[in-house]
């Protein structure tokens, strides 16, 4: 039965459970990158609400390049708000790298970001 159960296991997880394409890894990165960057954004936007108010972002991420256990992937941030004082509508655009590290087989976790 033991054997059985084994051989099942090996079928049924294939070996897409054991390796990450290139793509999926690609496509993790992205994910990854977009996540931290948009909740870091919604973290600053409580900080600042007493400045600003209807703070918006949206985040474009580009290909990233993968090198083994590291990844970067460069993208850019763009923020809408209204100033609190005046009333007046601001926004900015911030272009920047983000860098990530492998974290298990297809996983990836942000390590650090630098504004272009």
């Amino acid at each position: 039965m033991k054997r059985v159960f084994a051989l099942f296991l090996t079928l049924g997880l294939g070996s897409s459970a054991l390796a990450c394409t290139p793509a999926q890894s690609a496509q993790n990165v992205r994910a990854a990158a977009q996540a931290t960057v948009s909740q870091r954004m919604n973290t600053a936007a409580l900080v600042y609400g007493f400045m600003y108010s209807n703070v918006r972002h949206d985040v474009h991420i580009g290909t990233p390049t993968i090198r083994g256990q590291t990844a970067t992937v460069r993208g850019t941030l763009n923020i809408r708000a209204t100033e609190r004082a005046s009333g007046k509508a601001v926004q900015g655009s911030y272009p920047g790298t983000v860098t990530l590290n492998k974290v298990g087989t297809c996983g990836w976790r942000v390590t650090g970001y630098k504004q272009d």
